[in-house]
């Protein structure tokens, strides 16, 4: 299909995902202001028990319905040779999602057979935590890596130098996502909080816990949007230059496999008008990966995204109905944040791996960025 027969489709695809976007924010808005003038709620409700009121349980119709639509309306919308149509997971990356479903619904099992454990397992320094400081500084050298081979690499043009800029910003990001787990370390080397931290909630030398409900949401948000939500976007997408051009930094459909559990990890944020969205989102989206993978015939794939789909229900609603058994109402935050540096370390591994394997190859064997789009070299 030529461009400009292309156009039409490119326009109604996402002409429908800013619309739909803007009245999820839309909503979202409307509840706040509701919340904050007539409820009296100034915290979005953040950290507080779900509340199950006649407001609430309306608003969170209104998530589901808006996720459905927004899900479904894409999935109609995608493209003749979308890439959703297509077998993408090998067996080991199935094995691997399914070791990754395991491992969190062991957790939730651990949850409901020992609150106890379950929260010394998320005290600080212990391994949870490590685990998931470990894990963004693991991968923020491989992308520290993939930075050197670009900066090194023969070739010079507007798309080197946008990987270059993308490339530090993660290797930066996820470092410093990493040494805020840890605070910078400080419990390790014994550093006194400096007066400047005086505000931090844990009294620890670490920004997050300045503001603690602003920026531990924006960072949930913000995993959810990359993670779970972008790979379907690109999957269902008609084929567009932006997304050729960003090509190396587009999770993949293993990547939405591995993380979507953590969609289940988000009891003591439930009252959140954004937080149902995302956990109706990602069951939707998981089940129509399921929907395509059966109609192209593929079992395997059909099952894997069913099991995931049905963990994200059962996971939420036994968190939620047994939510006054944890010993801190943000344990289970705690745990998907581990399993939400775990997908970011699996897209970092892609990223890197990709990047690393371009700028290595001789530079007539890339695409190059001219008149504003990319065109093979000559």
């Amino acid at each position: 299909m030529q461009d400009a027969d292309r156009k039409p489709e490119v326009f109604r695809f996402f002409a429908f995902l800013l619309g739909l976007l803007l009245v999820i924010g839309a909503g979202f808005v409307a509840s706040s202001l509701y919340e904050r003038t007539v409820l009296g709620e100034h915290s979005l409700a953040i950290g507080k028990a779900p509340l199950y009121t006649p407001y609430y349980l309306a608003r969170m119709l209104l998530a589901l319905a808006l996720s459905w639509l927004l899900v479904a309306g894409l999935y109609r919308l995608q493209a003749s040779a979308a890439t959703i149509r297509r077998p993408a997971l090998s067996a080991a990356k199935r094995a691997a999602s399914y070791t990754m479903l395991a491992a969190t619904a062991a957790c939730v099992l651990l949850f409901v057979a020992n609150p106890w454990l379950f929260y010394e397992l998320a005290l600080e320094d212990e391994a949870l935590e490590w685990a998931s400081a470990l894990l963004p500084l693991a991968s923020s050298l491989l992308m520290a890596y993939a930075f050197w081979r670009i900066l090194r690499a023969e070739r010079r043009d507007l798309r080197r130098l946008l990987m270059l800029v993308l490339t530090g910003l993660f290797a930066l990001g996820l470092f410093v996502i990493g040494m805020e787990e840890i605070s910078w370390m400080q419990r390790v080397f014994g550093i006194a909080t400096p007066a400047a931290f005086a505000g931090n909630q844990q009294q620890e030398m670490n920004l997050h816990n300045m503001h603690s409900i602003v920026i531990g949401t924006a960072h949930k948000l913000a995993m959810y949007a990359g993670l779970i939500v972008l790979p379907f976007i690109v999957d269902v997408a008609p084929k567009n230059r932006l997304f050729d051009l960003l090509e190396d930094f587009v999770p993949s459909r293993f990547v939405l496999a591995i993380s979507a559990p953590f969609a289940a990890y988000n009891y003591n944020g439930w009252n959140f008008f954004l937080t149902p969205v995302t956990v109706f989102l990602t069951v939707f989206i998981l089940a129509y990966y399921a929907l395509a993978a059966r109609r192209r015939g593929d079992r395997e794939e059909m099952v894997l995204f069913t099991a995931l789909a049905a963990f994200v229900v059962l996971g939420q609603a036994t968190f939620l109905a047994l939510g006054s058994g944890f010993v801190r109402m943000w344990d289970n935050s705690e745990y998907g944040e581990l399993f939400m540096a775990i997908g970011l370390a699996v897209f970092s591994w892609q990223a890197a791996a990709r990047l690393v394997a371009r700028y290595r190859a001789a530079p007539a064997s890339y695409g190059s960025l001219q008149a504003g789009g990319m065109t093979p070299a000559s």
